[in-house]
């Protein structure tokens, strides 16, 4: 701005063109190319430089308008099209007549102007949003666009995407899916600003953005540019029971309960993360939900798929579905030998009828039952609980003895299902962060088996630093606790460290007198979430004195995991 256009010889001279030397007006800026031609918009209006005819100087491409121009380009077959401040786009063919473009009455002022690699032109302006050039018609592609809602300022094609970069940050649109994807939490430029006419690739592939936070250089993933998120199943299960996460399974018709469970990964906005499910042979309309659980009951028999994909947004993007097949038997009372045995047998098929109904308002029953209680199981870790119970009277104890140390027992039992809470909904969280979640778990514990319990943890700063599924090592101590003796003599002590692999959870083998009930939930619930998100497995190691769970490491950002 003010100081002209800049010519630097393969020398490394510079020459300067200004108003002395013909040109228009100072406030250059930009510079385009056709053929042998130089264009320039300014703030005076167009002008162009011959360099087949330098004697011939600079001329003055006489535009309508107020002649206050940002952006100029040529394209191949010598149409040049320039941005205007209030006159929106004006096209100068190649025989040299001048036009304005069609388009909305109220989008008069445009900043930037791109040609993709198929051909396409595309412009972007404060009213308009991003719009594409067709000839002599404006069509805007975006104008409602929620990413689009501030002042954007400059474009670039990348690869068969329009990238639009400004106040509301960089936004990747797809041309043939008419689709747009936020990219700022994905790349890390939350909260910067795209500047004017400043946002290009290079011949590397690389994409480069000036903002008012410096240089950006990025190479955005084609999966990122899509928005698209790769959704799992991570379990299903009936009732309490977990079932092999594998196709094909067979179930009786009175296993027709079933919850289902998944996640999207990876995901570079996991606020806007949403899942589309159905169930086919059962439920034809596909739902959408933010939930990451499902539950079904009352499954008729038959062949059923349970398909879930991710999106980003409102609304879903042609992507490809998890799915998991599965059938449901038929009641044997409804196969064609119980048909053909109740003919013969009135008397036996009347009695097998009536115990049938029994036997099937006992399921019912349970199914109530079952479906009440799944409701309030919000808690990932399948929590015990007997630690509720015990959390309680020894809260009861403290109450009778020491008033003081039963309000810290609130306090910390508050603080630990307040942290559960906050937690449940995410995939990951830092080695940190469940640290700190597991301290006012055991600071309960211990309040109820005082020294006879211990907690030793030896993690350096970096794998605190790792990612673990949340609850992971409460769901291991919990279960230490719950499986082996411990007494004043010899107390229970529960180990976390690292070790070249990982970290590792390991406990004394002391089977308790009396066995406590077990599901095995716990360990098959931590082997399937850490089978979504690394192929290196869960292992578990008993041998005659020590039980080990060995966890890989899931080292990295947040934005390598959302990536």
């Amino acid at each position: 701005l003010g100081a002209g256009a800049f010519r630097i010889g393969e020398d490394g001279s510079i020459q300067r063109l200004a108003t002395p030397d013909g040109l228009i007006n100072d406030h250059v800026l930009s510079i385009a190319a056709s053929g042998s031609t130089v264009l320039f918009a300014t703030l005076g209006g167009a002008a162009s430089l011959d360099l087949d005819d330098p004697s011939s100087g600079i001329r003055d491409l006489k535009l309508p308008g107020n002649g206050f121009l940002y952006d100029v380009l040529a394209l191949p077959d010598g149409t040049i099209y320039f941005a205007s401040d209030g006159d929106g786009i004006i096209r100068r063919s190649p025989n040299g007549e001048v036009d304005l473009v069609r388009g909305p009455e109220e989008a008069g002022t445009f900043y930037a102007l791109i040609h993709d690699p198929r051909g396409g032109v595309w412009t972007v302006g404060p009213n308009a949003g991003l719009c594409r050039i067709d000839g002599d018609r404006l069509r805007p592609v975006g104008p409602q666009e929620p990413l689009l809602r501030g002042t954007a300022t400059g474009l670039a094609a990348y690869g068969e995407h329009v990238l639009v970069f400004g106040d509301d940050g960089l936004v990747a649109y797809d041309p043939s899916k008419d689709a747009f994807t936020g990219l700022d939490r994905a790349l890390g430029t939350t909260g910067a600003k795209g500047q004017l006419n400043t946002f290009c690739t290079d011949g590397t592939g690389a994409l480069w953005a000036a903002t008012d936070r410096g240089m950006y250089k990025l190479r955005p993933r084609a999966s990122l540019l899509d928005g698209q998120v790769t959704a799992a199943i991570i379990a299903w299960r009936w009732g309490d029971a977990l079932l092999p996460l594998e196709d094909g399974h067979r179930l009786e018709h009175d296993q027709n309960f079933l919850g289902f469970h998944f996640i999207g990964a990876p995901c570079s906005a996991p606020d806007l993360l949403r899942f589309e499910y159905q169930l086919l042979g059962y439920d034809e309309q596909p739902i959408l939900t933010r939930e990451r659980e499902v539950v079904y009951s009352r499954l008729p028999p038959g062949d059923h798929v349970f398909r879930v994909r991710a999106f980003l947004g409102q609304d879903p993007l042609p992507g490809s579905f998890a799915t998991l097949n599965f059938t449901i038997a038929l009641p044997w009372w409804r196969t064609a030998p119980a048909v053909a045995s109740v003919s013969l047998v009135l008397l036996l098929a009347l009695f097998l009828v009536v115990r049938g109904r029994e036997r099937r308002a006992r399921f019912r029953e349970r199914i109530a039952q079952e479906q009440d209680r799944l409701r309030l199981e919000v808690l990932r870790s399948q929590m015990d609980p007997h630690f509720l119970f015990n959390s309680f009277n020894t809260l009861i104890e403290l109450i009778e003895e020491d008033p003081p140390r039963a309000v810290e027992h609130v306090e910390d039992l508050s603080a630990f299902f307040r942290n559960v809470l906050q937690m449940r909904d995410k995939d990951v969280i830092t080695v940190e962060e469940e640290l700190r979640l597991l301290k006012p778990y055991f600071v309960l514990e211990q309040r109820r088996f005082e020294d006879r319990i211990a907690l030793q943890v030896d993690l350096p700063e970096e794998f605190r630093k790792d990612r673990i599924p949340p609850l992971t090592l409460q769901m291991l101590v919990e279960n230490a606790l719950k499986h082996n003796a411990a007494t004043k003599d010899r107390p229970l002590e529960v180990t976390i460290h690292a070790d070249p692999s990982g970290i590792t959870v390991s406990n004394p083998l002391r089977p308790r007198s009396t066995a406590m009930s077990s599901t095995s939930y716990g360990l098959e619930s931590i082997r399937q979430r850490y089978k979504a998100l690394t192929n290196v497995p869960v292992r578990i190691v008993r041998d005659q004195d020590i039980f080990r769970v060995q966890l890989p490491r899931l080292a990295g950002t947040d934005e390598d995991l959302d990536r």
